[in-house]
């Protein structure tokens, strides 16, 4: 995917990574840039010195201009892994190396263990829908673990510095996300569509449903189709290999995770909530409308300050605008 956060690095660039975290007798084989991700860059590198495959994700450079909540993603994300790897029993890919220190390039930057298999995305059309109901309870299995992790605060995974969030409840961390993003289209000059601020006034008026939410859970709020990794491995029944990119993890509401954004398409992730969540109740459907409405916010901003191509922006638009409405009109009926 074109994106303008992504920055690629030369074959001597890479080369000098390799050599830092795999010795300097080691040094780049093969090299293939991975253009699925919208974010960063990716290489899969061969290191033949050592006889493997690595992946190499680089974060954009800094002077290209990211979303608040993008600030930290690199470091969120190797953060998260670890507390994943460490806690749960979900597939996530050992981190090998990292690089924040700017020392050979300008940017943060790891290496992890490459996967098997592909993405769930890429082979889901090609899938019985027996096979992919499978694969949703796995999800669902793997990310109730995720959500079962409980925080110390609600707001940003790691905390330190102007750019993360530590806040005592949902509300006042949830409403900081909002404005993180509203702030954001002024730095990138961007006009927020007409009656789209309407939803910070609502949800002020929203306070006592979000304080509902009073234990602050991992959130991973990127496990989707294309996060996931399938292979067979000999069984002739393809199976979740990994799960990869973790840097929008936060502590706060689970009932924020993507795939509840659309419940009847992944109807096997629903039933496995229940007795969890019951989405027929107001609150919730209340509190998802707003989950709706943030991401709305940030993927039609996303178009701007990404420099998506022409009509792929168009239709994220279009899309946005159409789904902001239904939200907020939702929102509207039943606060």
């Amino acid at each position: 995917m074109k994106s303008r956060t992504k920055a690629p690095l030369s074959r001597e660039q890479v080369d000098l990574l390799v050599k830092q975290h795999f010795g300097y007798d080691a040094s780049c084989g093969n090299l293939i840039e991975l253009t699925g991700g919208w974010f960063n860059t990716a290489y899969l590198v061969t290191i033949p010195a050592r006889g493997i495959e690595t992946v190499v994700k680089v974060a954009p450079d800094p002077a290209t201009g990211v979303h608040t909540y993008e600030q930290h993603a690199m470091a969120i994300e190797v953060a998260s892994a670890k507390l994943l790897r460490e806690n749960t029993s979900i597939p996530v890919p050992e981190i090998l190396g990292t690089g924040f220190d700017h020392a050979i390039i300008d940017r943060d930057y790891f290496f992890m263990q490459k996967l098997d298999g592909q993405p769930w995305n890429v082979l889901k059309k090609k899938l019985p829908k027996t096979v992919n109901l499978a694969l949703q309870r796995q999800v669902a299995a793997y990310q109730r673990e995720l959500n079962g992790l409980r925080g110390e605060w609600f707001g940003t995974l790691i905390s330190g510095d102007d750019d993360t969030i530590v806040e005592k409840t949902w509300h006042a961390a949830f409403s900081r996300f909002m404005d993180w993003i509203f702030s954001d289209y002024d730095r990138f000059y961007v006009k927020v569509p007409r009656g789209w601020s309407q939803a910070r006034d609502l949800l002020t008026r929203a306070k006592l449903i979000f304080d509902e939410v009073s234990e602050p859970r991992l959130v991973d709020w990127d496990l989707w189709e294309g996060n996931v990794f399938i292979a067979e491995r000999g069984t002739g029944t393809p199976s979740i290999t990994g799960i990869i990119d973790h840097e929008r993890a936060f502590w706060g509401d689970y009932l924020m995770e993507f795939m509840f954004m659309s419940p009847k398409r992944y109807p096997a992730v629903v039933e496995s909530y229940k007795g969890l969540i019951d989405f027929n109740l107001q609150p919730v459907q209340i509190r998802r409308a707003f989950y709706n409405l943030y991401f709305l916010l940030i993927i039609y901003l996303e178009t701007y300050s990404r420099k998506y191509p022409v009509l792929f922006s168009i239709s994220i638009r279009v899309y946005a605008r159409v789904g902001f409405k239904h939200n907020l009109d939702k929102i509207k009926h039943l606060l």
